[in-house]
């Protein structure tokens, strides 16, 4: 909690573009057996499908031990984005992992959509709506390794093909992050099957080796590649990287990490990281040289996800230290404010970011992610009760969800 003192410093925001939202209503989300979803700290979206995956846990439970009956433990779930539209306050989800494991600590998910059915191509999965679908998430569970042997420390890829449904699995696989020095990883974005961009928040791999690198707010996470051939460090001096999205600009492929605790979007060229050559180029695409490789924010960005209008959606917290108060302790006096982000990048480099909203932690506490589908602005918490669903406008109208509003 102190270390996070330490980087609540505030910030100057980059310029806004008025982009607002507002009508926002809070939704409990059960599973099949009734029990109620907390910690949606993650989603990502199938616009093409109208599915939504939410990647969650119950974080004030110990899941290194049987959780009671009565608490749903952890896990990765779909829910149908026509469901949104039926009002309510309450939706029943799909739980995906429910046949591999009870207690799943999922980190980070990402949806690759591949073409014609081999899962390569485009990440997007433009122009057919019958790809292979590939749902990828980070697990921090304790799981029993081929030898029966309990791993509590070891986290892993878990990695859950889909039908064409989107709900139902086609196949699991799981890969250990043993031998990659990435000890703590937290987001897993996939430019193909095989090849896998992971963020390493923190990079000690004991618990003592973590505090401090929190403590003193040491800027050592980093960005990998994983692949076949085994993890290649493309940056290892962030301020606890978090969130990663890819887009591709002029053709070629660009990093968008979020560091934390330095309260800014790091972008980075990736040049040939597609192809399995030699270390990917990191030199900035010539066509592209204005483009800005950080842009500052006034709050700290947790994840990034793709919106249906081909912007990325950023939630972040507003202070850190009223958020380590509320993780530590849940105390009621500081339930953390989040600020959802908008980031646009064009084709020829340039950056339109909006703030499109400031959201009450009263009403919903610490938004660690969110997306656009339709007129709806969809936030998860990692700390929080199912979803907060917000309408979306682009005019200079309302931008904060006070209090005294309805959620």
């Amino acid at each position: 909690m102190l270390s996070l003192v330490l980087a609540a410093c505030d910030q100057p925001d980059a310029p806004l573009l008025p982009y607002g939202a507002s009508h926002c209503r809070s939704l409990a989300l059960h599973d099949e057996d009734g029990r109620l979803v907390v910690g949606v700290e993650d989603m990502a979206v199938d616009h093409q499908r109208g599915m939504l995956y939410l990647a969650a846990y119950n974080r004030r439970i110990a899941l290194d031990e049987t959780p009671a009956p009565s608490l749903y433990p952890g896990g990765l779930l779909a829910l149908a984005l026509d469901d949104l539209e039926k009002g309510g306050e309450s939706l029943t989800v799909t739980s995906l992992t429910r046949a591999d494991h009870d207690a799943m600590r999922p980190h980070g998910l990402d949806l690759w959509i591949g073409q014609n059915g081999d899962g390569n191509g485009d990440r997007n999965g433009n122009g057919n709506a019958d790809h292979k679908r590939i749902l990828y998430s980070i697990d921090r569970a304790p799981y029993h390794d081929s030898r029966g042997r309990l791993i509590t420390d070891q986290p892993r890829i878990i990695a859950l093909g889909l039908d064409e449904s989107g709900t139902l699995i086609t196949h699991i696989t799981h890969q250990s992050f043993i031998g990659t020095g990435l000890c703590h990883p937290n987001m897993v974005v996939a430019l193909a099957p095989d090849r896998l961009l992971i963020s390493n928040d923190l990079a000690s791999c004991s618990k003592s080796g973590r505090w401090a690198d929190q403590m003193f707010n040491r800027a050592n996470g980093a960005v990998a590649l994983l692949d076949a051939q085994g993890a290649t460090k493309l940056r290892d001096d962030l301020a606890f990287a978090n969130g990663l999205a890819v887009a591709d600009l002029d053709g070629r492929p660009h990093l968008i990490i979020a560091e934390t605790r330095g309260k800014n979007l790091r972008i980075l060229d990736l040049g040939d990281v597609r192809n399995p050559a030699p270390a990917p180029a990191l030199a900035p695409a010539p066509a592209l040289a204005g483009l800005p490789k950080l842009i500052a924010l006034a709050a700290a960005p947790d994840n990034i996800n793709r919106g249906d209008d081909g912007a990325f959606y950023i939630a972040a917290l507003d202070h850190l230290l009223s958020y380590a108060l509320f993780r530590a302790f849940n105390a009621p006096f500081s339930q953390p404010d989040s600020i959802i982000y908008r980031l646009e990048l064009t084709a020829d480099g340039r950056v339109h970011l909006s703030k499109v909203l400031k959201i009450d932690g009263k009403v919903f506490p610490g938004a660690t992610s969110a997306v656009k589908s339709g007129s709806h602005l969809i936030m998860g918490s990692a700390f929080g009760e199912g979803l907060a669903i917000c309408t979306l406008h682009s005019a200079k109208e309302k931008t904060t969800m006070g209090q005294g509003d309805k959620p």
